[in-house]
C-alpha cells in the first residue's frame, strides 16, 4: 500500500510473494490478469480486456520476467493523448495520476509522444511495435514504473538506439509529471 493505492513492486523477487513463480529474469511469460476489488481503478501491464463492477482483466502480450509485472488499483484520473504511427494506425495514451495532479501531465504526454516517434518512426524508420490500444501509465509519488517503462523498451528491442531514447525519455517524462 503506498498513499492510499496498492502497488506491486516485484524487482527483484518481490513477484515470488504473490504466487508461485520461477522468478528469474531468463523465464519469460505473458500474463493475462484478473484484479478484483474496491478501488476505482486497477491497472496492470498489457491492454484491458474486460472489466464489470469492482473488477478488471488485462492481457500482457510481451513476454517478461515476472519482476516487471505491475499492478495499481487506486483512486486515479487519467490524462489522455493519442499517437498516430507511421503507417497511420491511432493509439490511446493514458498517464494515470491522483486526483489534482492532472494538471502536471503535459510535458510527460509530450515526451512520451517524442520517445515514441524517436525511438520508432523516425531514427529506425519503423511503426512503432505497440500493440496496445490503450497505454496505461501510472504516475504515482512512491511507485516505481519501471515494468510499465519496460513495454516502450520491448516494443523498440530490435534497436539499441531506440531503446535508450525511449526508455531514457518515458523516464524523464514521468520524472517531470512527479517532480510538478
Amino acid at each position: 500500500m503506498s498513499g492510499g493505492m496498492y502497488c506491486t513492486q516485484c524487482e527483484a523477487e518481490g513477484f515470488r510473494h504473490i504466487t508461485y513463480y520461477p522468478d528469474r529474469p531468463d523465464v519469460m511469460s505473458v500474463f493475462t490478469v484478473r484484479i478484483e476489488g474496491d478501488m476505482p481503478v486497477l491497472l496492470s501491464n498489457g491492454n484491458p480486456t474486460n472489466s464489470g463492477e469492482a473488477w478488471a482483466e488485462w492481457h500482457d502480450p510481451w513476454p517478461k520476467p515476472a519482476y516487471l509485472f505491475a499492478l495499481v488499483a487506486g483512486d486515479l484520473r487519467n490524462y489522455p493523448g493519442q499517437f498516430k504511427t507511421m503507417s497511420g494506425r491511432d493509439v490511446e495514451l493514458n498517464l494515470w495520476v491522483r486526483p489534482g495532479d492532472e494538471g502536471k501531465c503535459a510535458f510527460g504526454m509530450e515526451a512520451l509522444k517524442k520517445s515514441m516517434t524517436a525511438g520508432n518512426e523516425r531514427e529506425a524508420k519503423r511503426t512503432s511495435g505497440i500493440s496496445d490500444d490503450v497505454n496505461a501509465d501510472p504516475n504515482s509519488d512512491g511507485y516505481s514504473q519501471q515494468a510499465w517503462q519496460n513495454k516502450a523498451n520491448e516494443a523498440n528491442k530490435k534497436s539499441e538506439l531506440t531503446k535508450g531514447i525511449a526508455g531514457v525519455t518515458t523516464s524523464i517524462a514521468k520524472s517531470a509529471a512527479e517532480a510538478n
